[in-house]
């Protein structure tokens, strides 16, 4: 059965999604947006814990993605194995 977004948690998966390619310089891999997709619901459920709402959304994935750039990495290197 699939989970049921809020408004809010859609906005937060769409700007990883967008920060991640932006951040990582993964903008010109050739990527499966549905594997995409899916490493980024698992992504997201990690940044939950690090949501900081005393700063911007943007500001508050961006220290997320910062912090944990090689983890970033790994897992999207795991999840497009040949592609990187």
């Amino acid at each position: 059965m699939n989970k049921a977004y809020s408004e809010y948690d859609n906005e937060c998966m769409i700007y990883l999604a967008v920060e991640i390619l932006k951040y990582l310089l993964l903008e010109e891999k050739h990527i499966y947006i549905d594997v995409y997709y899916d490493e980024i619901k698992k992504i997201y459920e990690d940044y939950k814990q690090y949501d900081d709402g005393n700063v911007s959304l943007l500001d508050s994935i961006n220290n997320y993605i910062n912090n944990h750039e090689q983890e970033l990495l790994d897992r999207l290197k795991n999840a497009f194995e040949g592609v990187f």
